[in-house]
């Protein structure tokens, strides 16, 4: 199936309030060899930036977005030396920020769809545990061999979460 991305790049002023997502991902130490159409030019973006932009728009969640591999030229260090101090203001100003963590699996998907139930149990739990199966039975949460703690496990171990960036830009 068609893959094929088109996008149109568009020069806006600090001092505007335009309406756009931010995206925070990883590079994954990936080189830029996905080809999008932008301006009717084609530009290469890791296959990491391009799942996350090809999933937002089969999801039709895809509309004007801010992603540092589009915005920032990175072939040119003297535009990366004024825009990358600019980031904070890129993900502050944003009307979402979106994370891709990557593709998801089967635990991964279990994981994900847990975490606000495991998030409203832990917060009614004494603030440390001794984890057990029984104690975690206590708290209403699932037993230790649950598939949803492996699946966490396999969230966590992203390589987003080993990112710098991360809390300027969440």
């Amino acid at each position: 199936k068609d893959r094929q991305l088109v996008c149109e790049l568009r020069q806006v002023s600090l001092g505007s309030t335009p309406d756009y997502d931010a995206i925070s991902y990883a590079w994954n130490g990936e080189k830029p060899t996905v080809p999008v159409i932008c301006n009717g030019r084609t530009l290469l973006l890791t296959p990491s930036l391009h799942e996350a932009l090809y999933t937002l728009y089969r999801m039709g969640q895809l509309r004007a977005v801010w992603a540092d591999a589009i915005c920032i030229d990175q072939s040119n260090d003297s535009e990366k030396a004024i825009q990358v101090p600019l980031m904070g203001h890129y993900y502050t100003h944003a009307k979402r920020v979106l994370v891709w963590l990557g593709t998801s699996g089967l635990s991964t998907t279990l994981a994900m769809r847990a975490i606000p139930d495991l998030n409203r149990q832990l917060s009614r739990t004494p603030d440390s545990i001794v984890i057990t199966n029984k104690s975690l039975l206590q708290h209403d949460l699932p037993r230790m061999e649950d598939p949803v703690w492996k699946g966490i496990g396999e969230v966590l171990a992203r390589s987003w979460f080993r990112r710098l960036w991360i809390v300027q830009e969440v």
